[in-house]
Formats: structure tokens, sequence, C-alpha cells
């Protein structure tokens, strides 16, 4: 794809991905370019080396490509823009969504064993930024919806796939959680 480091290429890759401002989709881009996917691999290495120095960075992730800002200057853009919030959501809404990542497909009710309270509201919640979708419906009694997260969540968190979560046991108790009683 990319045919001298000052290519006219290589500034469209760039440029697409900063107007896009979210995760392009590489089959969009290698259609896009006529290239193949491990072209834009390297693509995005050599635009990572030029975008060094302006602390940007080309990264893949949920299946595409994005530009974004290098890790080592996100906290000091985070302390100027203090308006910015990661996700917004609520810490019961996060909760839903660790345990929709974690477990799914969940119907309502496996979400709800698992904390214990109502969690009809942050399930909608979710549904409506698009971090989870259903996915079909449960062989249950009363055919209850399965939910899953989506692309988005794994654009918003900054995943590739749900493989770069954090490792968990999910049989263990929850700290603080009173165990034997």
């Amino acid at each position: 794809m990319t045919d001298s480091p000052g290519s006219n290429r290589l500034a469209e890759f760039v440029a697409i991905l900063f107007r896009a401002g979210r995760v392009v989709p590489a089959e969009k881009l290698v259609e896009h370019f006529g290239c193949k996917a491990h072209e834009l691999a390297v693509a995005a290495e050599e635009a990572n080396r030029m975008l060094e120095p302006l602390g940007l960075l080309v990264s893949f992730i949920a299946g595409g490509y994005r530009l974004a800002t290098r890790p080592e200057i996100y906290h000091s853009l985070r302390e100027f823009f203090t308006e910015l919030r990661e996700s917004g959501l609520t810490p019961q809404a996060m909760e839903v969504l660790a345990i929709v990542a974690y477990r799914q497909p969940v119907t309502r009710a496996d979400v709800e064993e698992v904390r214990q309270v109502n969690s009809e509201s942050p399930l909608r919640s979710l549904l409506q930024r698009r971090l989870i979708k259903v996915k079909g419906r449960s062989n249950h009694p009363g055919r209850p919806f399965l939910y899953v997260t989506t692309g988005r969540f794994l654009e918003v968190f900054g995943l590739a796939s749900l493989e770069d979560l954090p490792k968990i046991d999910l049989d263990a108790p929850a700290p603080g959680a009173r165990v034997g009683v």
C-alpha cells in the first residue's frame, strides 16, 4: 500500500482515520485501497513511525483501524479536557456490562442472579448506547432475551477482541464477599 514514507496513499490512510473519528473496518480500507490486509498492517506501522512525535497512533481494534492518542500522553490530555468521561456509564451499568462481557450470552435473570438486584434499567441503558445487543432467545421458560457485547463495546474499551479482556476467575468470591457464612 505504501510507495514511500511520503506516500500520498499513506497520507490518505491516516486522513481517512482522522476524519472518521472512529474505527474504520479493515475490509472497507482493503477495498478502498485495493490492497491486502497485511499491507494495511504495514501501512499502520509506517504511519506510527511518522505519528509518534505527534503523540498519535494508528491502532487495530475491533476488526478495524483508528487514529488515537498515544497512551503515554492520554492522562495529560484527560486533565486538559476535564469534561471528557471514559464511558459516562453509571457504576451499575459498568457492573452489568462486565457480567455480560465475561459470561455472554446471558439473560437478564443471569445478570440479576449475580448482582442480586433488578438490572432492567442498566441493561436498557447499555442497549441504547449500543454496548450490548440481543443475540437471540434462551430456551428457558418464557424464552428470555440473550445479551452479548457488540463491536462498539470493543471499540469504546480499546479491545481487539474479547480475548483481550483482563483475565479473572469467575468462580472466585468477589472482594469483600463473606465466604462460608
